[in-house]
């Protein structure tokens, strides 16, 4: 429904309109910046989705392609039980992850996210339009942890 400006087959259920807002930059100048945990047991530092620097009406936005992912213009949001979604306008395709496991930010999840981005972004678009997996998807490079 995002993808198709707010129709859901036949059926309108938000006004374009509505959606070119929701996707818009609604902080200005100000930009996403990573966040610290303060139960790293449930959520490890930094706390970020790369490639994410602005935000609009219930997304994070791309302003800038990230490299083997989404598009400029994309859109995403993320839970805590490394759950994650992103839309990519441009492309014409989404995502759905669901992995439920803690913490967030595990390396093992990021790793296996990227994998199905990178194969979303490959993909043909429209047979990619709509991809749900059982793995969570955060940052594209693994770390050490101390």
């Amino acid at each position: 429904m995002l993808l198709d400006g707010g129709r859901a087959g036949s059926k309108r259920i938000l006004k374009s309109e509505t959606i070119k807002e929701m996707s818009h930059n609604q902080i200005g100048t100000l930009n996403l910046v990573d966040l610290r945990s303060s139960m790293p047991q449930v959520a490890r530092d930094p706390v970020s989705i790369p490639g994410l620097d602005k935000f609009g009406l219930g997304f994070a936005i791309n302003t800038k392609p990230f490299e083997d992912g989404r598009s400029a213009g994309s859109l995403a949001w993320a839970g805590i039980y490394s759950t994650f979604f992103w839309i990519d306008p441009p492309r014409k395709t989404c995502a759905v992850i669901m992995m439920q496991i803690l913490p967030f930010g595990d390396d093992a999840t990021n790793t296996v996210g990227c994998a199905v981005q990178r194969k979303v972004n490959i993909a043909e678009p429209m047979a990619a339009k709509a991809l749900s997996v059982s793995k969570s998807i955060w940052r594209c490079t693994t770390r050490s942890r101390a």
